[in-house]
This record gives structure tokens, sequence and C-alpha cells, in this order.
């Protein structure tokens, strides 16, 4: 089997060490900047700086771990060389493109898998079931809560050049930090956005929005309310049921 990382930031190199781990032997690398690596990779990986190269001989796996805004040109490609792809989150920074992806998806027939890994977390798949099952018995309203301080991210680096920070990039605390949202969307979904608030309200340089507060309701009416920020110190992730049973 082959694969093919692309984007060797943190993410990028967990993921092509963890294809490793798994023992997937011919491994290959994209990345288009020089900057040094900042986590080792096994030797045996090798480097590409050209997309269309490496797909000349396509490998059967492509991750894409790139910065948000390019996702998408880089899905596209690697759905027409037949590739399967697993695809860090979000899916894009905006909609444009993402019909004629599906459809050239479903004629291709590849596997593409979204990295919401939340929906594999033990205790999530736990409230899943209690949810599905009625053990909650009627579920009155939902508060989650996530928070983490986007300075200390990656400490080597200055985090006003990160992609999460820069709007160019698809940035900003709701797309980045998305797994909120995803996993509510997967427990009671879907939901509607009654209102939502926040933006650039913490004293970060970044041309996104550091917080948001996001009032949402299910379709049995429930009440959700998720607050997410770049500003929390220790980092905070919760969510809170009230229920008619607890």
């Amino acid at each position: 089997m082959k694969a093919l990382v692309i984007g060797l930031g943190s993410i990028g190199i967990r993921h092509l060490n963890n294809l490793h781990a798994l023992g997937v032997s011919q491994l290959s690398a994209l990345r288009r900047r020089n900057s040094p690596l900042r986590g080792e990779i096994p030797g045996s990986v090798k480097l590409f700086s050209d997309y269309d190269e490496v797909l000349m001989n396509p490998p059967d796996i492509v991750v894409i771990a790139n910065p948000t805004s390019m996702h998408l040109d880089y899905l596209k490609k690697a759905l027409e060389a037949d590739c399967h792809v697993y695809l860090e989150k979000p899916v894009s920074h905006n909609l444009d493109g993402v019909d004629q992806l599906l459809k050239l998806q479903t004629n291709q027939k590849p596997v593409v898998q979204v990295g919401c890994q939340f929906r594999c977390h033990p205790q999530l798949i736990k409230v899943k079931e209690w949810v599905n099952s009625g053990k909650l018995g009627a579920v009155h309203s939902i508060v989650a809560d996530v928070g983490e301080y986007l300075p200390g991210w990656h400490p080597w680096e200055d985090y006003r050049t990160s992609y999460a920070a820069r709007r160019d990039q698809g940035g900003g605390v709701i797309l980045t930090m998305i797994h909120e949202l995803d996993y509510l969307y997967w427990l009671f979904g879907p939901l509607t956005v009654v209102h939502a608030s926040g933006g650039k309200r913490a004293p970060l340089e970044i041309d996104v929005e550091d917080t948001a507060l996001i009032t949402m309701e299910s379709q049995e009416n429930i009440p959700i309310h998720l607050r997410m920020d770049y500003w929390r110190r220790p980092p905070v992730r919760t969510l809170n049921i009230v229920a008619e049973r607890g």
C-alpha cells in the first residue's frame, strides 16, 4: 500500500508516523515550505514538492493536512486520480465547489473520510448510546464549551502566521475548532442556528474571529448553546446535558 501525506505541520507529521506504525511501507509527503520540520519522520519517506508529479504514479491513500483554504483543490485532484482520501477537518473554508466534488466522489467511488474523530471518542459514543436508547429521557437543554489559548498551540512559531489565525487560509475559531459543531450535529442534529455573536474579542493579532457564541435548536426543539474561543488557559472542553432523568 502507498500513502501520500500533504502538509507536514504537526498534524501531517502525526499522520505520517501513524501510517508508518500501521505498516504502510511506501510513504511519501508533499510540502512546499522549506522551514525545519517540527518533529521526526521515518527516514524512508520520499519528499515531493510537485503534486502532479506524485499523481503520475498515484498512491492508494492521500491524507490532506494542509491549510483549510487549499483542501478542495487537492481533494479534486486526488479523486480524479482515483485515490482514497482522509481529509483533515473542516472540508473547506466555504461551500464553493463542494457540490461538484460530491458528484465526482459518487462517480469515482473512492472512500473519502473527514477527520472529525470526536465521533470515535468513547465518552461521546456512550452519550450517543444514552440519547438513542432513551436512557436519559427527554433532553431539556444542552451547553457545550470549548476554549484554548491560540498562542500556545505551536510555541515554536508566531501564532499570527498560522492558518488558524488567517482569513486567507480558512482560519478562525469556528472552522478551526469545528469538532464541537460536528459532534453536536452527530448527537442531536439536524440543527438550526437561531443566533450567533462574537468576533474579534480577545487581544490577539489576527484577522479572524477568536470568539463565538452560537445558539441552536434541534428538530425536537431542544435548545443548544455552544461557546468557543482562542483565549482560555487552561484549555476547556465540556458538554453538559440537562435531561428528564439526570
